[in-house]
C-alpha cells in the first residue's frame, strides 16, 4: 500500500491544477468571444443596420449563381 500511495500522489496534486488551469483558460477563450460579439454588434450600430422602429431592414447583396 505504501508504494501506491508514494506512487500516485503527484498525480492527485496535479490533476486537480490541470483541471483548474483548463478551467480558466476556457474563461478567457468565452471572454474573448463575448468581446468579438460586441464589436460585431457595436458595428452593425454604426452601420446603421440596428436601430430603432425607422430603421429599414438590411437587405443582402444578390449574387449570380456560379
Amino acid at each position: 500500500m505504501k508504494k501506491t500511495i508514494s506512487t500516485w500522489w503527484p498525480v492527485a496534486i496535479l490533476l486537480p491544477i490541470a483541471h483548474t488551469s483548463e478551467d480558466h483558460r476556457a474563461a478567457l477563450r468565452d471572454e474573448a468571444a463575448t468581446q468579438d460579439v460586441s464589436a460585431e454588434l457595436a458595428r452593425a450600430i454604426s452601420f446603421g443596420l440596428v436601430g430603432g422602429d425607422e430603421a429599414v431592414p438590411a437587405t443582402s447583396p444578390t449574387h449570380p449563381a456560379l
